[in-house]
């Protein structure tokens, strides 16, 4: 993610914000329907972990070759209903004047090879169950390396929309391509659909469609912003509006890198030992609220800095601060029960936060279009953030009946010591720019890091 937001700024000197902003949308509904998988991917983690932990129900390659079988058909699908569903919105008056129509049709092949690694998002959770993250992230990196270098190439050598589309679905494609490399090579599984079976399937599904409810949710929730900026707003807004999301997307997928390492060993300890898993679960919660608290904290104190500093002074750099302040605002309480999600699953309860995760979307929808239509895309990110204020206690019953923790377990190991360990440097560098104004802010954040 922080590739995405470098890269950012030469996007929009590349093409402008108004063609960015194009492909921004339909992007974010391809990613959208690139998480209509049914979260098989999440249940492979969580029994190949199990049968490591020594309960195991079917093999690994049963289970990647059903997953795939069943994500190729899904794509099928999918990609069907996509491609006429692009093109209108290609042809509506909020894209028909940016793009020429060789451009709006190769859009939609990039935005459908996005689609497609779904199909290759079984690989990649048969190495993280079988306990090589590391090869995953190193995957990740892979990836990262091929969307710098085919955007810069696309940027400089071509200025065209159409090469930075086709840049980031090839880079979105990459990863999964070597987990299908690594899986094959070190024979952790073998793709054989002979070896799919019903069976398979409906165990799989049993389980993934109760965590795909909440995480399917959860998208939705990322990126109806966006579709709610194009609706009140003009592609360029939509671009901005994108430039404040990547960057708290950024903080998000930091803090997802301090838990899913741990999503393997806890489904193994649930399994064996649910008061080491509890034990292991507060470690995991203090990692994160330390990073999140940190990351937000020092993002926010100079953002004021960092934005004009990032996209240029233009006519939306208040409203893209402003905006960036409000989301990382909404992560430091939306941090409470980010680790709890794949606490939940590895316990073997997935779907508990369904009820939060629908009444937080359902609000966001309703209050953010509304403040959109009276604050720009700012009423988006306050729609968003400002439901969390009623709904993470919500968040917290609907975990702690599942995995028991206590409130005061939670306040005496993780938020009391986050607290202690932030809570100086974080005042002293608000201080610094309230007293001294934004030109100070890189200072802040230093104190603050």
């Amino acid at each position: 993610m922080a590739t995405v937001v470098l890269l950012f700024p030469l996007n929009v000197w590349a093409v402008g914000a108004t063609q960015y902003g194009v492909w921004i949308t339909l992007s974010t509904v391809a990613l959208l329907l690139y998480y209509t998988d049914l979260g098989i991917g999440i249940a492979i983690i969580h029994y190949t972990s199990m049968g490591r932990g020594g309960r195991r129900l079917a093999t690994t390659s049963e289970m990647l070759s059903t997953a795939v079988f069943l994500a190729f058909c899904i794509w099928l699908v999918v990609a069907a209903c996509f491609g006429p569903l692009s093109y209108m919105l290609l042809q509506s008056d909020f894209a028909l004047a940016a793009l020429t129509d060789l451009q709006a049709r190769m859009l939609i092949v990039a935005a459908t090879c996005v689609l497609l690694a779904m199909v290759f998002k079984p690989f990649d959770a048969i190495i993280i169950g079988s306990g090589f993250f590391a090869y995953e992230r190193r995957n990740q990196v892979f990836g990262s390396i091929t969307r710098i270098v085919l955007t810069v190439g696309g940027c400089i050598f071509f200025r065209d929309i159409v090469a930075i589309a086709l840049a980031e679905a090839i880079a979105l494609l990459v990863p999964s391509l070597c987990s299908f490399y690594v899986v094959t090579r070190s024979r952790l599984a073998a793709l054989n659909f002979r070896l799919a079976s019903l069976k398979t399937a409906k165990f799989l599904t049993g389980y993934s469609i109760r965590s795909f409810s909440v995480s399917f949710t959860g998208a939705l929730i990322l990126q109806a912003g966006v579709i709610l900026a194009s609706f009140v707003g003009n592609p360029a807004s939509v671009t901005y509006y994108s430039a404040a999301v990547r960057v708290y997307s950024s903080v998000r997928q930091v803090i997802s890198w301090t838990t899913d390492p741990f999503r393997p060993m806890l489904s193994r300890l649930w399994a064996s030992d649910a008061d080491d898993a509890r034990r292991t679960l507060l470690s995991c919660c203090f990692i994160t609220m330390q990073a999140s608290m940190i990351a937000c904290l020092s993002l926010i104190a100079s953002s004021p800095w960092l934005v004009p500093l990032w996209l240029g002074e233009n006519m939306y750099s208040s409203e893209t601060t402003l905006t960036l302040c409000i989301l990382l605002g909404g992560l430091l309480l939306n941090v409470i029960h980010i680790p709890l999600i794949s606490a939940t699953d590895a316990a073997g309860h997935p779907g508990v936060f369904l009820k939060a995760q629908v009444a937080w979307l359902a609000a966001y929808l309703v209050l953010g279009y509304f403040l959109a239509t009276k604050f720009g895309f700012v009423g988006i990110a306050l729609g968003m953030t400002l439901p969390l204020v009623l709904l993470e206690p919500l968040y917290w019953y609907a975990a702690n009946r599942v995995l028991q923790i206590g409130l005061r377990q939670w306040i005496r190991f993780v938020l009391a010591p986050s607290l202690i360990v932030v809570a100086f440097p974080a005042v002293a560098g608000l201080l610094i720019v309230l007293l001294f104004g934004t030109a100070w802010s890189p200072v802040a954040s230093g104190i603050i890091i």
